[in-house]
């Protein structure tokens, strides 16, 4: 009998190998999703109202919005079977919206339709008559309510904060919960065009923060891309780069998010960012991606290939130097932007850039009062503020001012450093009112802010002597009070009517500054059901079985958050 030997360095490296191969097996597995796997959950062309991830105002988007011909009704289907694990109904935000749990892992979410299928639809008002309200939010037992791929289970809507007539689609980590760009699933939408890029900027940076910036508009804004100038000479050694750009797909022109953006200097990567999966808890470091002052006071979304110093967003994939390119020589150097479309059609900008051989003038280091990766607090005589830890993405020169009380406030008026700088977290902001607030009216009072010839209601809880609020945007606050009842408006019905040929009894409801807290309507001692709908200020209700024949009182009362309310009451008849 013959024997072998086999080398031990030679095993070694055999091991080596088959784990290395195990391993990239491993990691390649969790990207490959399933091809293939989930239908349309549309019976028309897929077309792109809204992209995977792409900037909106304090988020990025978590789903694709699809076109449904700007109407509602239209069929939704389940992408694929499993159960349905969640419905919610709400006046804003998701609207209706139906969550089917899968049994490959992960869960389609449907939000903004009309209505569900009629056993969703009768879950859905028992529940809500059992809870006596509109908004309900329903954990049906697992299994209990099965799906098959293809089954109808809602009507595509425009419920709750939809702009308009669509179907918002999602893909979900069951595990995570962290939405997945459904592209990566294999579907198909009809892309022909390359992503545009409008705009470059280029930030100088004095410390840690932006001094100014160079912007250039490109002549050439599509596939190989161009600026005017041939060398952009730099005022400053130290700067990053951003630009504003978007992505457009087939039968629409809504200016969508891209897919890739990628960075390079000198050829080397720098910079990457990808639309392929978002958490629901980083949601808001899109305020950091983007040049937020530019989107707050101009509406412009410049996207930073630039990291904070206290931030980190999920979908930038590698980034060096957060992003800060530095020029020490005379030399000229080069700058590639790569934008990339889910279709792999790349929009190219490549500029040359060089150091000023002039000497630059150096402006006076700015140097910050409140670290970013520390709490920080700011009291004066009648005002407190609390900055918890995270609040900030980078240290900041805060700064506040105070303005001398007028008759129509309760309270001196504070300027709060920048609206133009983002917060993470929420802030504990504390105002002592003026004397002319009489105590009988602290529980009308609440901080509110100043904003382009309005106020919005932060409201507030006395603690001592201080009104307390929470905020989430610095920018001038005082204390004002709600002592005006909302208003409760009947639409198309009077006292003593015969209601017998409506489908359905509507009430416009508004209040003039702290806003709507709670409503409801009592037809003979017993609650009904009035669907909020808070774009249009009306709450409604569709003639059913709970209104029977005969003659009835209809008493319906809205109530604003500082508890001033308004009753109405309606006799009626149906025959």
């Amino acid at each position: 009998m013959t024997k072998t030997y086999t080398s031990p360095i030679l095993y070694q490296k055999f091991v080596g190998i088959i784990v290395l191969i195990l391993a990239f097996q491993i990691g390649n597995a969790q990207l490959n999703y399933p091809q293939n796997y989930f239908i349309a959950p549309l019976d028309l062309p897929l077309i792109l109202a809204g992209s995977f991830a792409e900037p909106r105002s304090n988020h990025f988007h978590s789903g694709l919005d699809l076109k449904t011909n700007s109407e509602t009704g239209k069929k939704v289907f389940a992408v694929a079977d499993g159960y349905v694990s969640r419905i919610n109904v709400s006046p804003s935000g998701y609207g209706n919206a139906i969550y089917i749990q899968h049994p490959n892992g992960y869960t389609s979410v449907y939000a903004h339709v009309e209505t569900f299928s009629e056993s969703v639809n009768q879950l859905v008002k028992y529940t809500q008559y059992m809870r006596k309200s509109f908004s309900v939010n329903i954990y049906p037992k697992v299994g209990s309510i099965p799906v098959k791929q293809g089954e109808i289970i809602a009507r595509s809507g425009n419920s709750g904060s939809s702009e308009g007539p669509h179907l918002h689609f999602e893909i979900r980590d069951s595990r995570t919960e962290e939405p997945i760009n459904p592209l990566l699933f294999g579907y198909q939408i009809a892309d022909t065009q390359f992503p545009i890029i409008e705009k470059l900027r280029l930030y100088s940076l004095n410390g840690d923060l932006p001094s100014n910036f160079q912007e250039y508009n490109l002549s050439k804004k599509t596939k190989n891309c161009q600026i005017k100038e041939d060398t952009i000479t730099l005022k400053n050694n130290r700067l990053y780069a951003a630009i504003k750009a978007y992505d457009l797909w087939d039968n629409a022109n809504n200016q969508n998010g891209i897919y890739e953006i990628k960075y390079y200097f000198d050829d080397q990567l720098y910079f990457h960012f990808k639309a392929d999966r978002i958490n629901f808890a980083n949601q808001r470091t899109i305020n950091a991606y983007l040049d937020y002052e530019s989107y707050i006071l101009d509406n412009i979304r410049f996207q930073k290939a630039f990291i904070e110093k206290n931030v980190s967003i999920r979908n930038v994939k590698k980034v060096m130097n957060r992003g800060i390119l530095q020029i020490h020589d005379s030399l000229v150097h080069r700058l590639r932007i790569e934008a990339t479309d889910y279709a792999g059609q790349t929009s190219m900008l490549e500029v040359k850039l060089r150091k000023s051989k002039q000497t630059v003038e150096k402006k006076p280091l700015v140097v910050p009062n409140m670290d970013c990766k520390k709490r920080n607090s700011y009291h004066e005589e009648h005002l407190q503020l609390e900055i918890p830890l995270g609040a900030f993405y980078s240290d900041q020169n805060f700064w506040a001012k105070t303005y001398p009380q007028t008759d129509q406030y309760f309270s001196p008026i504070f300027e709060l450093y920048k609206p133009s700088v983002p917060l993470h977290l929420y802030c504990t902001l504390r105002i002592v009112p003026d004397t002319s607030l009489d105590s009988k009216l602290y529980s009308k009072a609440g901080i509110v802010r100043l904003k382009k010839n309005t106020l919005e209601w932060e409201g507030g809880k006395f603690h001592g002597n201080y009104l307390e609020t929470k905020i989430r945007e610095f920018g001038t606050y005082t204390i004002q009070i709600d002592s005006l009842a909302p208003s409760l408006i009947p639409i198309e019905i009077t006292d003593n009517q015969n209601v017998s040929n409506l489908k359905q009894i509507s009430f416009e409801i508004n209040d003039n500054l702290s806003g709507i807290k709670s409503y409801q309507a009592i037809l003979d001692g017993r609650w009904l059901l009035f669907a909020y709908d808070l774009k249009s200020h009306r709450i409604t209700y569709q003639m059913d079985e709970n209104f029977p024949m005969g003659e009835h009182n209809l008493e319906v009362e809205i109530t604003d958050q500082v508890g001033n309310s308004t009753k109405r009451s309606f006799q009626l008849k149906r025959d």
